[in-house]
């Protein structure tokens, strides 16, 4: 602040005082800075994988589905059950049969870690498990209402609203932002042009 000239900081000061303002700048503050990160927040792909020893980050690299032990060279569906008992259980064949019985059996403790092939892994999950166009599934037609699995329930197409809202604000204020610089740029050139050649 005392870098401010004594105008700016009267206008600082006069800024403050109104609370509203002040509390709401703030706020757009937070959500904006989180929305940068919507990547971490709102994804259909886990953060960081850990799996037989080594460890992968799904939401900024491609992983084929054979790197966790599946048939498939595209990359991995992380949501489907098979992927995720193969990551769980360290890329045993009984997860194409059982995956979802695997799952619970690691889960609650009852899996023999003695199994031939297993190493116990895991996947560190965004708070909200679809990214802006990750399709929900979920019965009943859309949309759908909020839920535990979906806080603010899903548009006509089953996406999740939240994860949309995230990226859609993030998307809508760095447009904003571009926008407002370039035309300011755009509008200083201008008047100084018009002010030097108008005299």
């Amino acid at each position: 602040m005392s870098r401010l000239s004594p105008l700016n900081q009267r206008r600082w000061r006069n800024f403050k005082s109104n609370r509203r303002a002040y509390w709401s700048l703030w706020i757009f503050s937070v959500i904006f800075g989180l929305s940068l990160f919507a990547e971490v927040i709102a994804n259909d792909k886990p953060i960081l994988v850990q799996y037989r020893g080594e460890y992968f980050t799904p939401i900024t690299n491609f992983y084929p589905e054979t790197a966790f032990g599946g048939d498939f060279k595209t990359e991995a569906v992380y949501s489907d059950p098979v992927v995720q008992c193969l990551i769980r259980s360290g890329g045993l064949e009984i997860c194409f049969d059982t995956p979802e019985e695997v799952i619970a059996q690691i889960s609650s403790g009852v899996f023999d870690p003695e199994t031939p092939g297993f190493e116990k892994g895991w996947a560190l999950w965004p708070l909200i498990p679809y990214s802006y166009d990750t399709s929900v599934e979920r019965p009943g037609a859309a949309p759908l209402p909020p839920n535990a699995q979906n806080w603010l329930g899903t548009d006509d197409t089953k996406r999740d609203v939240l994860a949309r809202v995230i990226y859609g604000f993030r998307l809508s204020i760095v447009f904003t932002i571009i926008v407002t610089t370039l035309s300011s740029l755009l509008g200083i050139f201008a008047g100084a042009v018009q002010g030097f050649f108008g005299g």
